[in-house]
């Protein structure tokens, strides 16, 4: 559901609705208050405004609330690796060692780690590569 809900976050965010997604985050929270699925739409929202720090805040609050959530985990890797905070990492590793698809493209794309999306290559070869990005990323900072 969390899935297809950020696929939905996303169409919406690519077309410019923002009222339409305002409307639906109340819609979520009254129908699932304790759900982190409104929670993570917002922090999509807040991610494509670039206001990275209250992205940050808001997903670190989901994650204390609901644990193994794996694209809450990329998404909050993305805005600690947009503010050059060296913990990134650790929430990208975490993500990918799901081995959850979504989760894995998200740290890819933020990454510059080539997807070959058209021959569906995720999973263990895709994760390989973020991981080493990770790694390289980190050699080259600290080098």
């Amino acid at each position: 559901m969390l899935n297809a809900m950020m696929s939905v976050f996303s169409g919406g965010m690519r077309i410019g609705a923002m009222p339409e997604l305002h409307d639906v985050l109340g819609a979520l929270r009254a129908w699932q208050p304790d759900s982190p699925l409104a929670d993570v739409c917002e922090a999509r929202l807040l991610i494509n405004q670039t206001e990275w720090r209250e992205a940050a805040n808001l997903l670190r609050h989901v994650t204390s609330r609901h644990a193994n959530l794996p694209v809450v985990s990329a998404l909050y890797a993305l805005c600690l690796f947009m503010q050059h905070d060296d913990e990134w990492r650790r929430a990208a590793t975490d993500a990918v060692d799901t081995g959850n698809d979504t989760a894995i493209a998200i740290v890819a794309r933020f990454l510059n780690v080539p997807n070959d999306e058209a021959a569906s290559v995720h999973g263990p070869e895709l994760s390989t590569r973020v991981l080493a990005a990770i790694e390289t990323t980190h050699a080259l900072e600290h080098g």
